[in-house]
């Protein structure tokens, strides 16, 4: 009988040996996995964080270039009415005369601005005809009227024939005097493509900002 308690005894002792073992791994886990919870959670906002300030940086960069490009474009413009209100106290809009010269296309002042690389032939300018003609009959645009037109549209000195930067510069622009060959008809038309072209880019901007804000929401 004594054996058998004593063997009852030590089956008790390694039963509560085992459930104490038992006990402290399972305490253990759940104080390491209780632990890894804020290290994952602070990864997480550390990631979050450096997002955002990439995301900060990333907008004032694109705000930097936009106000970089807006003063670049006021400048020019400034510059543009200085010489072009000093052209047209030399010379008129419109003359009755006819004259064989060459023009240049219209560019909507308030749709995209083109790429300082790009040809100035290649915006939305009013173009000369390729032979003399009479401009409604009587009154036609002279050269200068033509080439503030276009620079008004592009941002940019547009010569119009012979009507040139050096030749105003210098003073000596006596073919900006000249009759163009096109009409008031011919810039109403022009005016009126160009005002169609401002709409339709006013139109996909629209889009585009409603597309993007509702993306955000």
């Amino acid at each position: 009988m004594r054996t058998l308690g004593r063997v009852a005894s030590i089956a008790v002792l390694a039963a509560l040996l085992v459930g104490g073992i038992a006990a402290l791994a399972y305490g253990w886990g759940r104080t390491a996995g209780s632990a890894a919870v804020p290290r994952q959670e602070a990864a997480q906002a550390r990631a979050a964080l450096q997002a955002y300030q990439a995301d900060v940086r990333r907008v004032d960069q694109a705000t930097d270039r936009y106000l970089a490009d807006h003063r670049a474009l006021e400048d020019r413009y400034a510059q543009l009415d200085r010489e072009h209100r000093a052209l047209l106290k030399r010379h008129r809009l419109i003359v009755p005369q006819r004259t064989a010269v060459a023009v240049a296309p219209l560019q909507c002042d308030g749709g995209v601005q083109r790429a300082p690389d790009l040809a100035a032939d290649q915006a939305g300018r009013i173009e000369l005809p390729d032979a003399a003609r009479d401009a409604d009959g009587e009154l036609q645009l002279t050269l200068a009227a033509v080439r503030v037109w276009n620079a008004a549209l592009t941002g940019r000195d547009a010569p119009a024939g012979a009507c040139g930067a050096a030749a105003a510069a210098a003073g000596a622009d006596a073919a900006c005097a000249e009759g163009s060959g096109l009409g008031i008809a011919d810039a109403w038309d022009n005016h009126a493509a160009n005002a169609r072209a401002c709409a339709e880019d006013r139109q996909r901007y629209r889009h585009l900002i409603e597309f993007l804000t509702a993306e955000e929401r």
